[in-house]
């Protein structure tokens, strides 16, 4: 199941209730090297040891990126598009038997990431994440239908007749009008 705009905005609500400043401990990566294969996990999983040391500060969402912002300038970019399953744990025997990502924090609490489908799970530092493609696509200046004040459908019905384009262009992929919708 893919996740979009909502799911995204929810995953990322639940998550700020429950990761802000908690401190990674350790980390571990399991099955990722079909997806480390297509950029969607880090090319040097050494970038990961980044992360350890870190407190969770805040959490943006835009689209279907999640980016965790963290001390020490490092980031943890989830893009799960097309499917993932992102837990919080607060007991070790909750843990799946299965994760791409799994992060131990210093209270006895865990994380795990796993990409059901295709999705980053990326390590990168404050500039490495704005130079990511999925910011740069979500992050981006084109709207948001939703957590946009501004956004109306008259705005949003003026942007599809400017493109001149099927509907489905022009609301899914690069040239599309708004962020977040796929297929």
């Amino acid at each position: 199941m893919s996740v979009e705009l909502p799911e995204s905005l929810i995953l990322a609500e639940q998550m700020t209730q429950s990761l802000l400043g908690k401190k990674i401990k350790s980390y571990d990566l399991q099955d990722y090297q079909k997806l480390q294969k297509v950029g969607f996990i880090n090319k040097k999983i050494k970038d990961y040891d980044s992360l350890v040391g870190c407190i969770i500060r805040s959490i943006d969402q835009r689209g279907n990126v999640i980016r965790v912002h963290l001390s020490k300038k490092m980031n943890l970019v989830l893009c799960p598009d097309y499917g993932a399953e992102i837990l919080f744990h607060q007991k070790q025997d909750t843990l799946p038997k299965k994760h791409h990502l799994k992060i131990d924090f210093s209270d006895g609490t865990f994380f795990t990431i796993r990409q059901t489908g295709m999705g980053c799970i990326l390590a990168a530092s404050d500039s490495e994440a704005d130079d990511l493609y999925v910011i740069k696509r979500d992050f981006s200046d084109t709207p948001s239908p939703i957590g946009e004040h501004d956004f109306t459908f008259e705005k949003f019905r003026n942007m599809l007749d400017a493109k001149k384009q099927n509907v489905k262009a022009a609301i899914v992929g690069k040239t599309a009008v708004v962020v977040g919708l796929s297929n």
